[in-house]
C-alpha cells in the first residue's frame, strides 16, 4: 500500500492543490484550484472551503469508478462550488432619465 500524505489543520490560499493520494483534515481551502485526477487515496475531513473551483481530469474504466465518484466526490464537490452571481437587472431608459 502506498503511503498517504496527511495535511492537518492547514490553509491553503489561491494554491494549485493536487487531491489524490493524500489526506486533508481540518483544512481550509480559499480561493483555490483543486485538482482531482484519481479517486484513490482522495480523502478530505472536516474541510472547509471558500470560493474554490475544481480541475477534474479523470479517465473512468469500471463501475466502481463511477460509484465513488457519485456517492462520495460529486456531493462533496457540489458544496464547496460557490454560487453564481445573478446578472444586473438591465438599466431602462426611464431609470436613466430620473
Amino acid at each position: 500500500m502506498a503511503a498517504i500524505l496527511v495535511h492537518e489543520g492547514r490553509t491553503f490560499t489561491d494554491q494549485v492543490v493536487y487531491f489524490g493520494g493524500q489526506m486533508y483534515v481540518r483544512c481550509r481551502f480559499d480561493r483555490c484550484t483543486l485538482v482531482l485526477r484519481d479517486v484513490r487515496g482522495f480523502q478530505v475531513h472536516q474541510c472547509s472551503f471558500s470560493v474554490c473551483v475544481w480541475h477534474i481530469d479523470l479517465m473512468i474504466m469500471d463501475a466502481d469508478t463511477w460509484k465513488t465518484l457519485t456517492q462520495n466526490i460529486f456531493p462533496l464537490i457540489k458544496d464547496t462550488l460557490p454560487h453564481a452571481v445573478p446578472p444586473a437587472a438591465p438599466v431602462t431608459s426611464n431609470q436613466m432619465t430620473n
